[in-house]
This record gives structure tokens, C-alpha cells and sequence, in this order.
């Protein structure tokens, strides 16, 4: 018997103070005091063909992001992958949803790897890099992490706009959007024999509320219609394929999930 694809789940634990409105931006008055936590996530696919592909690798590294709150050493990605007896050098494929600091800390790690991304995207950060527009220790985009991604000599990818839907295994396939959230994001896609396809938004979709009725994006979008049509894109998928669709930052979603320290999906 052969064996069978399986999806795990990387906690690298939420953040405890996600403003509520940045979340789901109704247009009511911003109250900084309003908060709620959001999970922070990766996901690792054991493909019996293509080996290990790993899709996002949480929060930035502590010192190049000044937060309040502390990751613990066992939950960053790094960790979360020694759990399951593998190491960074084992990843040979590597999938960016998008390059944000809680998807893309410790990226400089995987040499080994093909780092596929959106060509917006790296673009978009390599042009906001070079013109000295990022903070060494903060923002959406942490000017230290792509210094370092830089220095490691990396194996990217780039996906372009005349590249829609990509197949990169057998049963797993990759769903590319043009500027919505940031400039370009990746949904990965796996069709596990026994759970059925689940579609990882990667933040095309923060939580269930964003896609209403009534419908509310979050504060943090590049750009309002591109968002608008890859809410409507996705959910059409998902649709069309009858997928259950794992949110972005949808905490209430991401307690229902099996984690990779509980099990796996199949």
C-alpha cells in the first residue's frame, strides 16, 4: 500500500493583542484597547512523492521584532519542525503565502529549499528594501529578516500574474493572487484522500467574518478591489470543489485543528 499524503499544523503561538477592528474593519471608531488574539500558523506536508513542502514559517525572529509578548523557543518553526524528526536542510520545497513578519521569520534557514513566492511580492519588498524603506526591527515587513534572506543566498521562485493555479505535487496545488492583502499571496491547496481538500487562505481571508454577510475586510489591505476579487476567486474554489477553507487568523477555527504536537490530517 502506498503511502498517503499528510497535512500537519505548526502553533507558533497567536498574538494576544490583535485590535478587533484590525481584524474586521467594520468603519467603527478604532479603540486600541478593543483586543483579541490570533493564532500564528504553518503548515507542513509529507507528500509520499515530493517529500517534505512546507508553506509559511511564522513570526520573525524575536530580536528583529519588538513585540510585548513572547514566543516560546519549542513553538517557532525551527522547533515545530525537530518535533516531527526533521531539520531546516530537509525542506526542499518551500511555499511563501506572502512575506509579512508573522509568515516569513527564519526563512534565511531553509538553503536547501526552493522558495516559491509571488513575483509581486518579492518585488514589492525588494523595491521597499533597497529604496531604505523598512525598519530594521518592525512593520509589516522587517528590514533585518530580508537583509538576512539576502546574505543566505537563497533559492527563490517567482511566480507570475500568467501563473493562476500551479501544480507542485501530485494532489497539492497552489492558488496565485495579484495585489489584495500585500502586493501577491499564495493559497496552497492539498486534496488529502481521507479528509478532502482544504484550501489554506494564507490570508486572502483573516476569519470567517471578513466573507459577511455582511462582508468586512481587514485593516490591513494593499489594495481594496484586487482584495475583493480574491475573496470572490477563492471562495468560488472552494465552491467548486466542495473544500473546507482554513482561515488566516481565525482563532475560534484555529481551536478545532488538529496541531502537529496531537496528530495529523490525512
Amino acid at each position: 500500500m502506498s503511502r498517503k499524503m499528510k497535512l500537519y499544523v505548526f502553533d507558533h503561538k497567536g498574538a494576544p493583542d490583535m485590535p478587533r477592528e484590525a481584524r474586521v474593519c467594520t468603519g467603527a471608531p478604532f479603540d486600541p484597547t478593543d483586543i483579541i488574539p490570533i493564532p500564528c500558523m504553518s503548515f507542513l506536508i509529507d507528500h509520499p512523492d515530493k517529500g517534505l513542502i512546507l508553506y509559511d514559517t511564522g513570526w520573525s525572529k524575536s530580536e528583529r521584532h519588538h513585540r510585548p509578548w513572547s514566543i516560546p523557543e519549542d513553538m517557532n518553526v525551527i522547533s515545530r519542525l525537530a518535533q516531527l524528526g526533521h531539520k531546516p536542510e530537509d525542506i526542499k520545497t518551500l511555499i511563501m503565502s506572502h512575506l509579512h513578519h508573522d509568515h516569513s521569520g527564519y526563512v534565511e534557514h531553509f538553503n536547501n529549499a526552493e522558495i516559491t513566492v509571488s513575483d509581486r511580492e518579492f518585488t514589492g519588498v525588494a523595491k521597499l528594501y533597497a529604496l531604505g524603506m523598512l525598519q530594521p526591527h518592525g512593520g509589516l515587513y522587517i528590514g533585518s529578516d530580508v537583509q538576512s534572506w539576502y546574505d543566505a543566498k537563497l533559492n527563490w521562485k517567482l511566480l507570475g500574474d500568467d501563473e493562476e493555479t500551479v501544480s507542485i505535487a501530485d494532489g497539492v496545488e497552489l492558488l496565485h493572487f495579484g495585489p489584495g492583502h500585500s502586493f501577491g499571496i499564495l493559497c496552497l491547496v492539498a486534496h488529502l484522500p481521507e479528509h478532502g481538500t482544504v484550501v489554506i487562505a494564507g490570508d486572502v481571508i483573516y476569519c470567517r467574518e471578513n466573507i459577511g454577510p455582511p462582508a468586512y475586510p481587514p485593516m490591513v489591505v494593499y489594495d481594496l478591489d484586487g482584495y475583493k476579487l480574491a475573496v470572490d476567486r477563492l471562495l468560488g474554489y472552494v465552491n467548486k470543489h466542495k473544500a473546507t477553507i482554513w482561515y488566516g487568523h481565525d482563532t475560534e477555527q484555529f481551536d478545532t485543528l488538529i496541531k502537529s504536537t496531537e496528530g495529523c490530517y490525512e
